[in-house]
């Protein structure tokens, strides 16, 4: 008598008995006899035939997670904040949760009344920012900027004053 063991139709093991009249039938030899040494039967399911069905109940209803990081916050409204205030935040400045991104706005508005362009602003920010994220926010002394928004208001105002100096007036 010999035992095989195999699949069945749903995955199971199943055993087929073989059995002999005369011991010598057996042909030991036989790769059908002897189990296979380098890729043995695993006892999980056959990969091949097995599927998996999803029984979860899909909830159609719109779900809130409380911690979800990809909401705008209800403190950050695009649409009230000056767009060079909104490049600061595309840079990576500061962030949409700065509780001081009303300031910006404040000294840009009081920017553009005194005469200044958008142009011309967005293209000190465009000098400014890059140096600060570069030194990982540092300043010119390697020192930790504490107050981003009183070191980038001191900054803006110091490069207006340089592009606003008559060249005739350095002669």
């Amino acid at each position: 008598m010999k035992i095989k063991k195999v699949r069945g139709s749903k995955g199971y093991f199943e055993y087929n008995y073989l059995i002999y009249e005369l011991p010598n039938c057996i042909n030991l030899e036989n790769e059908s006899f002897n189990p296979d040494k380098l890729n043995p039967y695993l006892d999980g399911p056959n990969v091949e035939v097995a599927t998996q069905i999803n029984t979860n109940v899909i909830n159609t209803n719109k779900q809130i997670d409380k911690d979800d990081k990809t909401k705008i916050s209800p403190f950050f409204m695009p649409e009230e904040h000056n767009i060079l205030t909104l490049e600061l935040v595309n840079r990576g400045y500061i962030n949409e949760n700065d509780a001081q991104i009303f300031y910006y706005d404040s000294l840009f508005k009081q920017l553009l009344e005194e005469g200044n362009t958008y142009k011309g602003l967005l293209q000190i920010i465009h000098y400014i920012i890059p140096r600060v994220l570069s030194r990982y926010f540092k300043d010119e002394d390697n020192n930790y900027i504490t107050n981003k928004f009183g070191y980038f208001k001191s900054s803006i105002i110091s490069n207006i004053d340089r592009l606003n100096i008559d060249i005739d007036e350095l002669w």
